[in-house]
């Protein structure tokens, strides 16, 4: 019982991440237009662009379990987005890769995409239960004002039997920091 709840706990605190730095991460500069940080992908082989993104590390335990992250990327206008959320048993830095694979005794994948390709359809997610989503995420660069990082993975649609899915690939950001 006590791995089911921090399970819950922690899928909460994913759902918060993801939301807050979805919204969180839509910034222009004082000119209104791009602020330089991008975060852009393929989905099925089509190129996606973002003009803007945002990133989150923390440093310290987040409820007491792991160190996390995530990183947004969306259009001006909030159409659409991406997400990118990560945990590790130890402090955030250049050159940790994140995947899949579950840690905490299965309790909380280490990697996590989830992709909205607008507001009128289904959130595509690589949480899916019993789905192979091969997730890979890698933060390149950390400082104090951004981060750049590349990422890939399979998600899947979160209505139904979760049996659609999309192959995220050649992703790459570069983020400010929030």
């Amino acid at each position: 019982m006590k791995k089911q709840t921090n399970l819950l706990t922690l899928s909460a605190i994913l759902i918060f991440a993801m939301a807050t730095l979805n919204s969180c991460s839509k910034n222009k500069n004082d000119s209104g237009t791009d602020s330089g940080y991008y975060m852009k992908f393929k989905v099925d082989g089509k190129q996606v662009q973002y003009p803007i993104a945002g990133i989150t590390v923390s440093d310290s335990l987040i409820a007491g379990f792991a160190y996390g992250g995530g990183a947004s990327g969306a259009p001006f206008d909030g159409s659409q987005g991406l997400d990118l959320v990560f945990y590790s048993l130890t402090p955030i830095k250049a050159g940790d890769s994140f995947s899949g694979t579950d840690i905490l005794g299965g309790a909380l994948p280490a990697g996590s995409i989830a992709y909205l390709p607008s507001l009128t359809s289904s959130t595509y997610e690589s949480i899916t239960p019993q789905l192979n989503s091969k997730v890979s995420i890698t933060i390149t660069e950390i400082t104090s004002e951004y981060a750049k990082g590349i990422f890939s993975g399979t998600v899947h649609d979160n209505d139904g039997s979760g049996t659609n899915s999309k192959a995220i690939t050649n992703g790459e950001f570069y983020a400010k920091r929030q």
